[in-house]
This record gives structure tokens, C-alpha cells and sequence, in this order.
């Protein structure tokens, strides 16, 4: 399903688009920021360009079916085109398809007609769900790897295509049908592991010599040169590298569910014809005008912590002077609970926790 490990002669541009978290018009306001797209979100992107979506596109946010529909729209758009765009799953995805609805918002269920509805179209045979199931999990560009969370050597191991396969696998066991009503999620090991593609944050986490010899094992693996991740929120809102700059950390926090003064972002990837990789340049939108001002916001509390941060920082800790914010943007003042140290005022950001099947 999708790109897997599959590698091309020549590079064309690559755009790497982190965690969404039901946020439309801030998902719009990035692809803006390199031109993929025009005002209505249609794709007018050069030919043979690649977009990857790091996961997470869901959650926290009430858009989720617009945030959906915006990329069912760009991978028919990209593809006429003579484009690709390549979808992966994240963390949130797999909980929704696995019933794990604790950071779904009331708006974002009512869109759907309810919990039921919802349920029902993210069951595997489900609108929703049939969609979200032909996502990978890890793909390969040129020499440059993209997952939502990180890969450990031990899945490294299994290559692009051998960790896709095995995610096909469990989520066929793991996700309800309309007709049986549930799954068996203890049949999503990786997946759901800790050290899961989908959750591990070693890479992010570890002291720096650690990390970065557990990162060259894994990249040495899969031939690979560096590595694109999302799904921890770096805490300055920017785009963040590490062991010099073989990992890339783009998941910025660019939902307004997350932080309402938060800015979009988007990197762009340029490879050399034999997928070396020449340059990793984050583009962020300008600060929003009114950003010392967040208006009131909603506190959403969950029965378990998330966990988040986020970050960004340009190449050669140069500022980049392009700035695009998407007219639609709203400043929704809304900040879900959870633990990462954001310097603003709202209650406390808690990281993502995985819910464990009972023994």
C-alpha cells in the first residue's frame, strides 16, 4: 500500500507535512508556504513532486473530516498531475482505528452524527477506515526515511517494506468491522508498542551519544542518510535537528487545538539525483499579528496524559524570511491538557499515552 521502500532515479522536490491534529486551515496555511497548493487547497504543485503526510492528522481538533477530505483531494490532484503524495499513519490514527477516542473533540464526533456514526465509519470496512488502512507506516525517499515517531534498530531491521507488511497484518486483526463490532487490539504489537514506529521517542529523548549511534544503526539499516520524524511537539514551536542534522523533528504543535498562537510549518527536502540529501529547510508562516493576544481558551482534560513538545530551527540557524498565513486561519483559543513545558499561560500540555489492552 502506497510508496514503501521504493527509490527513484532522479529527485524531484520533496515536502515533508508533520502532525495536523484536526486543524484545516493551518494544514492549508503550510502547503501555502512552498506553494503546493492554491486559495481552495487544489494541488498546482510542479510535476513529479512528492508530498509525505507524517501522520497525525487527526485529534485534539474538530476538522477532522475537512482535514480528510483536504487529503483525498491532494493525492487525486497530485496524482493527475504526474505527483505523488504518500500518507502515513500516526499514533492518533491508530487509536481511533483501534476505539481509543480519548482526544476526540464533541465537534469533531457530532460532524460524524456521533459516537456511534464515528465508529462506524472508522471500522476497517468503513469509509473512514478503509481510507486510513492504505496508509504506510515508514517510506523512503531517495536516501532520506519518514515515520511519525521514530524507528528503533529492531524494526530498522525489518526494512520500510517488512515493517508495512507486519503493520498491514496487525491492523487487519486489530481494527472492527462493521459486522464483528470489535477487534483484537493486543494483535497490534509494533504498532502499539512503546518502541513502535508509531510511538517510540528514543531518538527525540536519549542523551545525545545514544540517541544519535541508535539513530546511525537504524539509518545504516535501511541505507538510509537521515531520518524525518513528527509526533513529540517541540517545545519552541520550531522544527528541530539533532546528530547533526541526520534527524529531522518537524512536529511543531502547528494545531490551534494545541496552542492557539502556533504557527504553520513544513519542510522542504533536496536530494541529489542519487537521493543524497543536499539541503533540510524548514518553512514556518510569520507570527500571527495578534499572537500576544490568545483570547480566552478551553481546557480539555482526558482520563490519561498525552504527551507533546515541539521545536523549529532553521538551517544554519538562519531565519527564514517566508511567511504565509492563510486568510481561513483561526486563532480557535484551545489548548488541550497535557505536560510538555509551553510557555503559555493555559493549564499544563500532557504527552500522548498509549491505552493498554486489559490482561
Amino acid at each position: 500500500v502506497g510508496w514503501g521502500s521504493e527509490r527513484m532515479a532522479s529527485m524531484p522536490p520533496v515536502f515533508s507535512l508533520p502532525d495536523v491534529h484536526g486543524d484545516a486551515s493551518q494544514a492549508l496555511a503550510a502547503l501555502r508556504l512552498v506553494n503546493l497548493t492554491d486559495g481552495r487547497g487544489r494541488w498546482h504543485a510542479p510535476a513529479r513532486t512528492v508530498l509525505v503526510q507524517t501522520g497525525d492528522l487527526i485529534d485534539r481538533g474538530d476538522d477532522t473530516q475537512t482535514v480528510f477530505a483536504l487529503m483525498q483531494q491532494l493525492e487525486r490532484d497530485a496524482a493527475a498531475a504526474g505527483s505523488r503524495v504518500v500518507r502515513l499513519l500516526g499514533n492518533h490514527e491508530l487509536m481511533n482505528l483501534l476505539g481509543d477516542l480519548r482526544y476526540v473533540s464533541s465537534a469533531d464526533t457530532a460532524s460524524y452524527g456521533g459516537t456511534h456514526a464515528r465508529q462506524a465509519a472508522f471500522a476497517q470496512d468503513g469509509s473512514v477506515g478503509q481510507w486510513l488502512m492504505k496508509a504506510n507506516i515508514c517510506a523512503i525517499v531517495g536516501k532520506t526515511v519518514f515515520v511519525h515517531a521514530g524507528l528503533h534498530p529492531k524494526y530498522a531491521a525489518l526494512g520500510c517494506d517488512g515493517i508495512n507488511s507486519r503493520a498491514a497484518a496487525e491492523l487487519k486483526l486489530a481494527v472492527p468491522t462493521s459486522a464483528k463490532g470489535r477487534g483484537d487490539p493486543t494483535a497490534a504489537h509494533m504498532l502499539n508498542s512503546e518502541d513502535g514506529p508509531l510511538w517510540y521517542r528514543g531518538l527525540v529523548y536519549k542523551p545525545e551519544a545514544e540517541a544519535c549511534a541508535e539513530l546511525s544503526h537504524s539509518l545504516s539499516l535501511l541505507k538510509a542518510e537521515a531520518m524525518v520524524v513528527g509526533h513529540t511537539i517541540q517545545p519552541t514551536g520550531r522544527v528541530t535537528f539533532r546528530c547533526n542534522r541526520r534527524l529531522v523533528m518537524t512536529d511543531v504543535g502547528m494545531s490551534h487545538a494545541i496552542r492557539p498562537t502556533a504557527r504553520a510549518a513544513i519542510l522542504r527536502a533536496t536530494m541529489q539525483l542519487n537521493g543524497s540529501v543536499a539541503a533540510l529547510t524548514p518553512m514556518q508562516a510569520a507570527a500571527h499579528a495578534h499572537s500576544h493576544n490568545p483570547g480566552p481558551s478551553r481546557i480539555h482534560t482526558r482520563s490519561q496524559p498525552h504527551t507533546f513538545s515541539r521545536t523549529h530551527i532553521h538551517p544554519g540557524g538562519r531565519r527564514q524570511s517566508q511567511g504565509i498565513v492563510h486568510s481561513d486561519v483561526r486563532a480557535r483559543a484551545r489548548s488541550h491538557s497535557r505536560s510538555h513545558s509551553f510557555t503559555h499561560t493555559h493549564a499544563p500540555f500532557h504527552p500522548d499515552t498509549r491505552m493498554l489492552p486489559a490482561p
